[in-house]
This record gives structure tokens, C-alpha cells and sequence, in this order.
């Protein structure tokens, strides 16, 4: 048994005794597109970020949220306002539990399904859905079905190559409901995993709409419980020297 996550309750619960605030369990992260990724179909799109209208198919980013036993995605992309267009609809989500791992440096250019991280969970929503602003996903992990690829109608240009749609085998049972909401105000598609990714510290995330004109990944690091405990421990020792100091 990992001692120090069976130690971090208890120096919480002990924190509480003393009149400490609670050490917050949620670590809340922001992930940049920083990631343009390869393959676009003509080349005069190499190394561009966004292919087409930057107003249509932009993605800003990720909100990460993860607090014990629940994963919160939120996707930033102008897209959520435009969802359709060009026969387009929307992809799934794709996550790593061993951190990130593009291939190349960033921006990435070169970087797509064949060389880049290999995913271990999808949140794949129903066919259905996929032009929708809500609805209910499914958490698979990535194992045994296939990875669809980015695809458009023919005549148009989009990035080829990069994973949009997980397909899991008929037998492979869902490890989570997942409710999902497109807000097209804000721009925001936000996904919550009621999935508890015990001991991974270490995160990579991966989303794009079918024509992956604009794709966004990253990875985001969440400190080890024995990183709450020292925090613990150092809020004990200023509860000890602000009581010493008030005698």
C-alpha cells in the first residue's frame, strides 16, 4: 500500500481539528493550442494553426479540472458556433495516462496519429450526437477497437491523418457515463468523467472536429499525494508559530 495515500486523509481530518482550511483536493489547469499537428492536404497549410477561417474552426484550448474520482473537460473552440458547417460535426475526446508524447517540437507540425502519443482512454459520443449541443458520452479505453481518422467531403482541404472518432468493439462494456454540453455563447464544449484515474499524475489530452481544421493536445502534470502532505505538514508548522507568537 502506497503510504502517502493513506496519510493524506488523515493530515487532512487533523487540519480540520487545528482550524486549518481544508487542503483542496481540485487541481484546475488551462492547456494553450500550441499544437498545429501534420498532414494538411495541400501544402500551403504546413505549419498553420487554424486551416480555413480562424472565426469557424479556432480552438483556444482546454480547461482541465480533475478532483478525486472526476476528470472535467472543457474545450474552447469558435467552432461551437458553427458546428456543421462544411458537412464538419464534432470529434471525440481522447486522453493519456501516461503524460504527452508528440512527435517533434512544438508546434508540432509534423506530428498525427502514426507517429505521435498513443491514446489509452476515448470519450466517444453517439453518432447521433455528433452535430448536437448535449448529450451523453461513454468513456472507453482504447483497447481492441479502431481509431477513425479526419476526413471531409471531396474538393475540400482539411488536416488528414489526425484521430477524431474511437470505435469500440461491440463486446467492450463502457467504463463511464459521461454528460457533455455545448454552450455556443461561449464557445465551450465540457465533458464530465465521473472516472477515477487512481495514481496518474501525469495526463495528455487530444480533441478535434471531424476535418481537424483546427486540432488541440496537450498534457498537464497533477501533483503526488505526498506533495499535499508536505503541504499539510507546512501549514501545520505555521499554525504552531502564529499560536506561539499570540501567547
Amino acid at each position: 500500500m502506497n503510504k502517502n495515500r493513506f496519510l493524506a486523509p488523515i493530515m487532512v481530518f487533523f487540519l480540520l481539528l487545528l482550524g486549518v482550511p481544508a487542503i483542496s483536493m481540485a487541481n484546475s489547469y488551462t492547456i494553450a493550442d500550441n499544437y498545429v499537428g501534420g498532414n494538411p492536404t495541400s501544402g500551403s497549410y504546413y505549419g498553420h494553426d487554424v486551416i480555413g477561417n480562424q472565426s469557424e474552426f479556432g480552438v483556444t484550448g482546454l480547461d482541465i479540472d480533475i478532483t478525486a474520482g472526476k476528470l472535467g473537460v472543457t474545450v474552447l473552440s469558435n467552432y461551437f458556433d458553427n458546428m456543421g458547417l462544411d458537412s464538419t460535426e464534432l470529434g471525440d475526446l481522447f486522453i493519456s495516462d501516461n503524460g504527452w508524447h508528440p512527435y517533434g517540437t512544438a508546434p508540432y507540425n509534423d506530428d498525427y496519429y502514426r507517429n505521435g502519443e498513443t491514446w489509452e482512454y476515448a470519450v466517444v459520443l453517439d453518432n447521433e450526437q455528433r452535430t448536437s449541443t448535449s448529450g451523453t458520452a461513454h468513456l472507453y479505453a482504447v483497447d481492441g477497437g479502431s481509431i477513425g481518422l479526419s476526413w471531409a467531403p471531396s474538393g475540400y482541404i482539411y488536416r488528414a491523418g489526425q484521430e477524431i472518432y474511437y470505435n469500440p468493439e461491440q463486446s467492450q462494456n463502457s467504463l463511464a457515463v459521461v454528460p457533455w454540453a455545448i454552450d455556443p455563447t461561449l464557445g465551450t464544449m465540457t465533458f464530465d468523467i465521473p472516472y477515477s484515474f487512481t495514481g496518474v499524475t501525469d495526463f495528455g489530452f487530444h480533441w478535434g472536429m471531424s476535418c481537424a481544421n483546427d486540432v488541440v493536445e496537450g498534457g498537464v502534470s497533477v501533483p503526488e499525494p505526498s506533495m499535499l502532505l508536505l503541504l499539510g505538514m507546512g501549514l501545520l508548522g505555521l499554525v504552531g508559530l502564529r499560536r506561539k507568537s499570540i501567547r
